[in-house]
């Protein structure tokens, strides 16, 4: 009887040892055998097959949302403001409360300045002549003005035009030849100390020579529960009340908008004094081209070498303003074709760029003006698509970056105050969150990351 019941007992063990093994094997085979991911628009591909999840349709001016609300849920309108790129907005996305709660996580977290000052970069002897070489586009040895320039902007973050890059080369000692160029060996042996003091100096006195005039603060979740803990705030149930609606609002599964997602409150200063220009951030994208060399930074924990990996961006305004600070996409309605690195960067380093003419009434592209509460959505790459079952028939991947996204924070003029009071939450400017939702272009990264997330929240 009792090596009966042994029998028994091993047959079982062998039935739930066999489940087990289904169970943490299955979903790596199905992986093995999943098809090649394949590149397919964001806005358009999924809506020719059906994919129920995706909720953003392309063929639509106005479409409603059912988002959460604390314990019910209510209904906002999506507004499609351009569809190259594929830009959306959802007013009173946020309450007001809660657009002043970000604000108080930026003041607690410690505003920093956006800009980093920074030596030259240079180095000295063999070593600037060679970073100089990489700004040698046609490797000829020699340095035309838009190169010059480009190197300024990567060693000091900096927005020269032609004027102030021929003034900065008197400083230093340099006169451009017939073919408007200076040679790299002439270069290096120059002045480059006075071509530093020339640029800081610069961008000291006149902010609007920077490519950003901000003050900013990262938000955590971790750091906000730290903070109710000990003052018994609500501060962590507002962000996951946000995140909730993001993943409502872009219909993307659990182990992208809960996975990787990153918060940055951006505090952009009205012009003070003499002090020429207000807060702003010139032309840019928010994230970089795929790299089969450079991992993605939310997968390594943002170790460097890495890169950022932001599939989409939603930004909110957490104030008014009166006069400037609108999100301007210089590319919207213009060519439909692919724009390349290429031609993106002829277009920054042009006087139409370098004058921030996007930010003019009359110029190219789309300006939003920032409303309290608004969301702006879209997606700074492409999709790669890979069919999993027809309930979801597209598990997210990275695709190429969508050059059409490149954008910029047009200088603040002039602010409806938030409130005439001297708390630091509510000074002056433009206030505004990023919000970026990350994704790994390699299968499996986001999946594995999301799954040590919750073995390290549920741990803690």
């Amino acid at each position: 009887m009792h090596r009966m019941y042994l029998i028994r007992w091993r047959c079982l063990l062998v039935l739930v040892s066999f489940a087990v093994l289904v169970i943490f094997l299955f979903p790596v085979i199905v992986a093995a055998e999943s098809p090649t991911p394949k590149s397919c628009d964001a806005t358009k591909e999924y809506i020719d097959k059906g994919a129920s999840w995706w909720p953003l349709q392309h063929d639509f001016q106005t479409q409603t949302v059912l988002i959460p609300d604390g314990n019910e849920q209510r209904t906002l309108t999506i507004e499609k403001l351009s569809s190259h790129p594929a830009v959306f907005r959802v007013k009173h996305f946020l309450s007001p409360e809660e657009c002043e709660t970000l604000r108080r996580l930026a003041i607690e977290g410690e505003l920093q300045e956006g800009y980093v000052d920074s030596d030259d970069g240079l180095g000295v002897g063999g070593t600037k002549k060679r970073k100089m070489g990489i700004f040698d586009a046609n490797q000829d040895g020699r340095l035309a003005i838009f190169e010059i320039i480009r190197m300024m902007d990567d060693y000091f973050e900096s927005h020269l035009d032609e004027a102030d890059t021929l003034e900065m080369l008197s400083h230093m000692g340099l006169v451009l030849d017939d073919e408007g160029t200076v040679s790299i060996q002439a270069f290096v042996q120059s002045n480059t100390a006075a071509m530093r003091r020339y640029v800081t100096q610069l961008i000291d006195v006149n902010p609007s020579k920077r490519q950003r005039h901000s003050e900013m603060a990262w938000i955590r979740n971790e750091s906000a529960r730290r903070a109710d803990a000990q003052d018994g705030g609500h501060r962590a149930a507002t962000l996951d009340q946000i995140q909730a609606r993001v993943a409502a609002l872009t219909g993307l599964p659990a182990h992208l908008v809960h996975g990787g997602m990153e918060m940055q409150v951006v505090h952009y200063k009205e012009p003070d004094g003499d002090v020429v220009g207000g807060g702003h951030y010139t032309a840019h994208f928010d994230s970089l081209a795929i790299s089969p060399t450079l991992p993605c930074c939310h997968i390594t924990g943002h170790v460097p070498p890495c890169r950022p990996c932001r599939l989409a961006t939603v930004l909110y305004s957490l104030s008014d303003t009166d006069d400037g600070g609108e999100t301007a996409f210089p590319f919207a309605g213009g060519d439909k074709e692919p724009h390349t690195a290429a031609t993106v960067e002829d277009w920054r380093y042009s006087s139409e760029s370098r004058q921030g003419s996007y930010c003019q009434k009359d110029g190219p592209g789309l300006r939003i003006k920032p409303e309290l509460g608004q969301a702006i959505l879209w997606f700074n790459h492409q999709i790669q698509c890979q069919e999993v079952t027809e309930a979801l028939p597209c598990n997210p991947l990275l695709g190429e970056l969508d050059r059409s996204t490149l954008h910029a924070g047009c200088p603040v003029q002039k602010n409806t105050e938030v409130e005439t009071t001297t708390t630091p939450w509510n000074a002056p400017g433009k206030w505004i969150a990023n919000h970026w939702i990350e994704a790994s272009n390699v299968p499996g990264d986001d999946e594995e990351h999301y799954r040590q997330m919750v073995r390290t929240f549920v741990k803690g």
